[in-house]
């Protein structure tokens, strides 16, 4: 697979575009581990989304990122994705958080070695307007999109504790319900949660061969085929299996901090997502989003008996 270069770096291979609380930090734990493939330290680069160009990222960025990457060097983790020399490490991160955005400070943030492939994953990109995509496409023409989906109820529930709970470093059960309404009766609407408008939308400009559909069941159920599959299409060689050893692990969890979702979340959500569970699995050919409608039409049905 080709790679398209500019005078001053190299735009990347591929993206991960999403989803949100959908497996994209395991995506990019496991590719950070594989040795023909050249991840940034930073796993959401946020460019494409949050353009800003002309500022310094030190501007824009979150201090849980500053946390991050301090504790990455305290830990002696700084190495992880890049395996580079402290002082290519120390480079990298000037030129990440202090450079001015532009394309040329992101195509100067990868820096792979000969024959290796690289990328970023942000979330973020599965909701961006065409024109970005667009964009991103008269960089590298051949590039290539990796979505991992999961059941939109259950991605819903665990945006609702990650932002109600963990990331105020409480239990949910301590959150106001009103609060939990609010988000519960707000989740459809979200961007982030149209998979059929997001997949039309990046298939309209890459076309449906570059564009990865996985899914949150296969990282539960069989983790190494799901990133072989993933590594075949990228152009990557198979992981080995000193990669797979760190794939098996969950990570960035809720569990500590929501437990299940109650019977009456799980009613609501269901109503809620159904059309963009029948559209969804109306266009793809997968048996995963065909379960997700079949379990929601269950709720749904069972709620509606016991009314």
């Amino acid at each position: 697979m080709g790679s398209s270069q500019t005078k001053t770096g190299r735009f990347p291979d591929f993206l991960g575009i999403g989803t949100t609380r959908g497996g994209s930090s395991w995506l990019y734990k496991a590719l950070s581990r594989h040795p023909d493939i050249w991840m940034p330290p930073v796993k959401e680069l946020n460019y494409f989304n949050k353009l800003g160009d002309g500022t310094r990222t030190i501007a824009m960025t979150s201090p849980r990122v500053l946390m991050v990457r301090a504790r990455d060097y305290l830990r002696g983790e700084r190495r992880n994705s890049t395996q580079d020399s402290l002082g290519h490490t120390l480079a990298w991160d000037w030129h990440y958080f202090f450079g001015p955005r532009s394309i040329q400070w992101y195509t100067g943030i990868f820096r792979p070695r000969e024959g290796q492939l690289t990328g970023e994953i942000t979330p973020a990109y599965a909701i961006i307007p065409e024109e970005q995509i667009q964009r991103i496409n008269s960089h590298n023409p051949d590039l290539r999109a990796v979505y991992i989906l999961r059941n939109p109820v259950d991605r819903a529930w665990s945006s609702i504790v990650n932002h109600l709970a963990r990331k105020q470093r409480r239990s949910i059960d301590q959150v106001p319900p009103e609060a939990i309404a609010r988000k519960v009766a707000g989740i459809a609407e979200a961007a982030r949660a149209q998979y059929p408008a997001n997949i039309r939308r990046w298939r309209s400009v890459i076309g449906q061969e570059r564009l990865f559909i996985g899914y949150m069941e296969e990282i539960k159920q069989d983790p190494a085929e799901l990133l072989q599959r993933i590594c075949s299409f990228l152009g990557a060689p198979p992981a080995p299996p000193e990669t797979l050893e760190h794939i098996l692990a969950p990570v960035n969890t809720t569990r500590k901090h929501g437990g299940a979702m109650p019977q009456e979340i799980r009613y609501e959500l269901s109503k809620n997502l159904l059309p963009v569970m029948e559209e969804t699995a109306a266009l793809l050919d997968s048996p995963y989003p065909a379960q997700w409608l079949e379990t929601a039409r269950s709720v749904l049905a069972q709620e509606g008996t016991e009314a």
